[in-house]
């Protein structure tokens, strides 16, 4: 495997680690859509949640992948979320899912900086 081949699948393996699991725990627990009378409106609660699952994607559009806000937001709100028990075990539960599948998709980015670092010093 190329060292560019190697960064860009570590790259695509963390972004993917990194919204995949959040965005499907938040899919799960809360309907996208509502139904309000006679019409369908989007969802306030899982609109905020699948957009702070992309927080990486916007990370790497912008190329700010070694920043931990991403990692930091999710950590975050599993606490606060946590601490409320009873009343919100959904959020709970997706925010642990983001806090894990952030963190080991923080690792494949590492390993794709060191490969892009070994590819330099090459």
């Amino acid at each position: 495997m190329k060292p560019n081949t190697a960064y860009l699948a570590f790259n695509i393996i963390g972004i993917s680690l990194s919204v995949i699991p959040p965005l499907l725990a938040t899919v799960s627990y809360f309907p996208v859509f509502l139904e309000k009378g006679s019409g369908a409106t989007v969802s306030g609660v899982a609109l905020l949640l699948i957009l702070l699952s992309a927080l990486p994607i916007f990370k790497l559009l912008r190329r700010l992948l070694d920043s931990p806000s991403a990692r930091t937001v999710w950590i975050i709100t599993f606490i606060a979320f946590f601490t409320l028990g009873k009343i919100a075990d959904e959020m709970t539960v997706i925010s642990f899912v983001g806090a894990i599948s952030n963190l080991i998709g923080s690792v494949f980015f590492a390993l794709a900086r060191r490969r892009k670092d070994d590819e330099g010093k090459a």
